[in-house]
Formats: structure tokens, sequence, C-alpha cells
């Protein structure tokens, strides 16, 4: 499945903040699904995602403490930002362990000063640093097997 052919010009506006068409792509691409029981066998059933914070008021995060994830949110968007400036995140694990196996989390930058900086290793698979600038956006992959969030795809515009 490729990008969808998006004019460089186009852009989504919500509440007078200018959106990149990407966000608008990946919240219709990766929208999680689950088997649910039925009487007739399994259907999918449209998990929508669990939104953390916003663009206008991102979760701030403190190197030390690193990123939190929802214990029963299998599709959560976290909007971040570094705690009173850059934060390169020294936490074990630097992001909260996943509760399922498949489970996203999207994390998306709000400022160009107060970015988030992950790098490889204590709890992330990731290709190379990442570091979450006004709208950079990491997209994480839970896997049980490994403990471990792996990266499916990255826009750090830092």
């Amino acid at each position: 499945m490729g990008v969808p052919p998006v004019p460089l010009q186009s852009k989504f506006s919500e509440g007078g903040v200018i959106t990149p068409p990407w966000v608008d792509w990946l919240n219709k691409v990766f929208i999680a699904t689950k088997n649910l029981s039925t009487s007739g066998g399994t259907s999918p059933a449209v998990i929508a995602p669990t939104i953390v914070g916003s663009y206008a008021f991102p979760i701030s995060i403190v190197a030390a403490t690193g990123i939190g994830v929802g214990a029963d949110s299998v599709n959560e968007i976290r909007y971040v930002v570094g705690d009173g400036g850059a934060v390169d995140i020294t936490a074990n694990p630097k992001v909260e362990v996943g509760s399922t196996d498949g489970q996203l989390l999207r994390l998306i930058g709000t400022s160009d000063t107060n970015t988030v900086k992950l790098d490889n290793g204590t709890g992330l698979l990731l290709n190379g640093s990442c570091t979450l600038g006004d709208r950079g956006c990491l997209t994480l992959l839970w896997d049980n097997g490994q403990s471990v969030w792996m990266e499916i795809s990255r826009n750090d515009m830092a």
C-alpha cells in the first residue's frame, strides 16, 4: 500500500491549525482491528484511536520519566513536547511497555524548540535515533514476543 498522491499545496484545517495531509492519511490507514466472536464466526471490528493530548495542548515529556501508554489502548496517538526544552529520553524503558501484541502507538511532536528525542534500545527497536520536532511523527508497534516497541514509520521533521 503506497501513499496516495497529494498535491504539495494541499492542507487540511482543523480548528485553525493546519494539519499536513499525511496525518489524515495515517489516521485512515493505521486503524487497529480485532477479531470479535459472533454467532457466525469472527468479524473485524474497527477500533478508533485513543487520542492523548492535542497539538495545542501536548503531553510534556520528562527525560527521566519517558512516555506513558494507555493500559487498554490498542491504537493510540500521543501529542508530545519536551518539558521546558529539548528532551533526550533517558528513562528505562523509554516508552512504557505495551499491553497487547500488535498495539499501535503514534507519537506526534508539537515543537521545533522543545523536541523529544528517542534512541534505539531500552525497549525500542528503531532505525537509529528519532527527534520529534513540530509535526514529526513516529509510529510504533508493540511486539510481546520481543518485549519491544518496533518502528513502523517516521517523519521526524526536526
